[in-house]
């Protein structure tokens, strides 16, 4: 299973004392084609790509579905304490042209004050940066075949069977790369 049930039962807080979980790590895609990605310690994969509603005139992430997402992430994890989170820092790219600039913008700053409220600790790293750590060995190429790639050789079969559109698959291959990444700086 690579997706929460939404009735899924959660994961009690590691009670005083007890040893901890190990720990499970996040890769947040920043972005209205984003998702997020958590590796478990026992190798399997949980995708959620990103929840948006449209508001008239324009298209913003979903803060409920977001919410949710995060605790339950949280609660199957066995708290937040356990959860390693990298969220992609927003690019400004001149070629971009001011709107999807401050679309990328805002999309950053959703995450960072969802993920501060929820009291989740959490690094915003740069694409660049991430691909460079995580794509080491791989041959270049454009950034997203090289993490379809990487996905595919790293992860056989994690996304088998997943019902993703093209846009939901890349946004989910590059949040499992921020996880891997994620773990990365963890060790």
């Amino acid at each position: 299973m690579h997706s929460l049930e939404p009735n899924s039962p959660p994961t009690q807080p590691t009670p005083a004392g007890a040893t901890p979980s190990p720990k499970v790590y996040v890769g947040v895609d920043n972005g209205l084609t984003g998702a997020v990605a958590a590796w478990f310690p026992n190798g399997h994969w949980h995708f959620w790509p990103v929840a948006v509603e449209d508001s008239g005139k324009q298209r913003l992430l979903n803060i409920a579905a977001a919410c949710d997402c995060l605790e339950r992430l949280a609660a199957q994890a066995g708290g937040k304490d356990n959860l390693v989170v990298g969220c992609e820092l927003p690019p400004v790219n001149p070629r971009f042209g001011a709107k999807s600039n401050f679309t990328c913008g805002r999309c950053g700053e959703f995450w960072r004050v969802l993920l501060t409220m929820q009291g989740i600790p959490f690094a915003f790293v740069r694409a660049q940066t991430w691909q460079k750590d995580v794509f080491q060995g791989i041959p270049d190429g454009d950034s997203k075949v090289v993490a379809a790639r990487f996905v595919e050789q790293r992860f056989p079969g994690a996304l088998n069977g997943q019902r993703l559109n093209k846009v939901q698959r890349a946004g989910v291959v590059d949040a499992m790369c921020i996880a891997a990444w994620s773990r990365l700086q963890a060790r």
